[in-house]
């Protein structure tokens, strides 16, 4: 959620919406905090986080959470244009 939450600003606008991540400002912000979370999951202990750090499985998990939002978003557009209807 971390993850998500580092890259929740880095949204690409539509005419209708968002339209997905800008994965380059993701992967900036990304690369910039993984160390610090690699490092505080260390010291607490819990090395398979650390391991789950890395901006590649970051990111990955950085697009699950944006296609459902995505996702959402065309539900949510739906429902309008049939209340239009």
């Amino acid at each position: 959620m971390a993850a998500f939450a580092a890259c929740a600003t880095q949204w690409r606008q539509g005419f209708s919406g968002r339209t997905g991540l800008d994965y380059a400002g993701c992967v900036a912000a990304l690369t910039a905090l993984a160390p610090l979370w690699q490092a505080d999951a260390r010291e607490a202990g819990r090395g398979d986080e650390a391991a789950a750090c890395e901006v590649g499985a970051l990111l990955q998990d950085v697009q699950i959470i944006e296609r459902a939002m995505l996702h959402a978003d065309d539900e949510r557009r739906a429902q309008r244009e049939q209340r239009r209807e």
